[in-house]
């Protein structure tokens, strides 16, 4: 019971620093790539596109982790707090090279995209991040070119557009593993009918123990497969996604399941 109690008072910590930061923080100002940058490279549809895969962030959201420590990539970047704030303007490519759309992600500002939608425009995810209280806008990444990132800016309809790959810190790429350790837990469906537990990816389902709570801690992200901790002695294996669909509750829904049945 300490466990959970623990884990509960960690959780709901964060939630209240978010608040706090958000009543802090500052409108930020933004760097945009120069015109005569754009002009002299090819636009997205002259340039040649390979597969990728991931997602595509704010790059002051991509340096270390900020929550989850131990989960750290061996020389990350630290963001400081004031670049941090110096980069919240971003653009959006259509593949002429014309700009699509200009969004500012600083929650405080009289300008953040929340205010005014862009039609057409539904992210993977907007999620606050618990540094300095702003809205993470995550995108699905599909291609990438030698100056282009081709994303999905639309998740019902799957459309696409373009963000470019320069060095005016306004995008960066990401991985999933990388939010969700970041999330920390995972909401999880105790009905298991809906929600299947191994004891490793793709081994032996469990069936026969209780799940006193509805989230799990995360331990380790493996592909589509994350392990979470159950009580303070025992943890299973679920797959947190199968294909485009979110099979638990984590940071790219708001920490909600959903109701989709897991075959």
């Amino acid at each position: 019971m300490k466990l959970y109690l623990k884990q509960f008072v960690e959780f709901n910590l964060e939630i209240l620093c978010i608040l706090v930061l958000l009543i802090l923080t500052t409108e930020a100002s933004g760097q945009t790539p120069s015109k005569q940058l754009i002009n002299e490279l090819l636009p997205p549809s002259k340039e040649t596109f390979k597969a990728a895969d991931g997602l595509i962030v704010p790059w002051r959201d991509t340096g270390c982790n900020i929550i989850a420590l131990k989960f750290r990539e061996p020389e990350c970047y630290e963001v400081s707090a004031k670049e941090w704030l110096a980069h919240s303007i971003l653009s959006i490519y259509n593949a002429d090279g014309s700009n699509w759309y200009t969004l500012n992600v600083q929650i405080s500002a009289e300008d953040h995209f929340s205010v005014n939608p862009k039609q057409g425009f539904i992210p993977f995810s907007v999620y606050p991040t618990v540094r300095y209280a702003s809205d993470g806008v995550l995108l699905r990444l599909v291609k990438e070119s030698k100056n282009w990132y081709e994303v999905e800016i639309n998740e019902q309809t799957r459309e696409t557009k373009f963000i470019l790959k320069d060095n005016s810190k306004q995008w960066g790429k990401s991985t999933f593993d990388y939010w969700l350790y970041e999330g920390r837990f995972v909401e999880i469906n105790p009905d298991k009918r809906a929600q299947q537990f191994f004891e490793e990816p793709n081994g032996k389902k469990l069936e026969d123990f209780e799940i006193p709570l509805k989230y799990g801690k995360i331990l380790k992200v493996e592909n589509e497969w994350v392990k979470v901790e159950i009580t303070e002695d025992f943890s299973v294996w679920l797959r947190w996604k199968k294909g485009r669909d979110i099979l638990v509750g984590c940071v790219f829904n708001e920490h909600k399941y959903p109701e989709i049945i897991e075959k």
